[in-house]
């Protein structure tokens, strides 16, 4: 049928697409998940992939949708590239017991947001931080928290929709 070509949605096939995927593509996944503020030139470098072969890899990865791109400009630098897993992905490397640990469930979040989201836990992380994801503040969630300084924050990454979120956040 036509409709299952490009129907995503069956396990069956969701599970045997995943069990296709190569070491370089786990490896190149894996990257993705653990180091969320790298760019995709800096983790080309980071896993000494060239050229052509890495950029297939890449491409192979967003068409399985594995992996999202971003494309972000922070502080005064120009616009860089950066790789976002998708709930695919995540519940991939969940059941081949990989970390995930800058990623928890995706649902309904967008793709800058949850880079952006990530990239704040990496960052508090490294510092050796208790940091919580999606965080249960009363009956309130923020997106991170950190234990130690009791400091919770929310991302924003559209005004229209995120700003409700953001000023119920500060009633804490």
């Amino acid at each position: 049928r036509a409709d299952r070509e490009t129907d995503n949605d069956n396990p069956i096939e969701k599970a045997e697409d995943v069990a296709r995927l190569d070491k370089d593509s786990k490896k190149f996944l894996i990257n993705v998940t653990n180091y969320p503020s790298l760019t995709v030139t800096q983790r080309y470098d980071e896993l000494s992939l060239k050229g052509r072969y890495a950029q297939d890899l890449k491409q192979s990865l967003i068409d399985r949708k594995m992996i999202e791109e971003i494309f972000l400009a922070i502080g005064s630098s120009k616009q860089s590239t950066f790789l976002v897993p998708t709930q695919k992905a995540i519940d991939y490397l969940d059941s081949i017991e990989e970390s995930t640990r800058f990623y928890k469930h995706i649902g309904k979040t967008s793709p800058l947001h949850q880079l952006i989201q990530a990239m704040i836990i990496e960052y508090f992380t490294d510092k050796n931080c208790v940091v919580q994801n999606d965080y249960q503040l009363g009956e309130k969630f923020v997106d991170v928290y950190l234990e130690s300084n009791k400091v919770a924050f929310e991302v924003a990454v559209n005004p229209a929709i995120d700003a409700e979120r953001v000023s119920s956040a500060l009633d804490f």
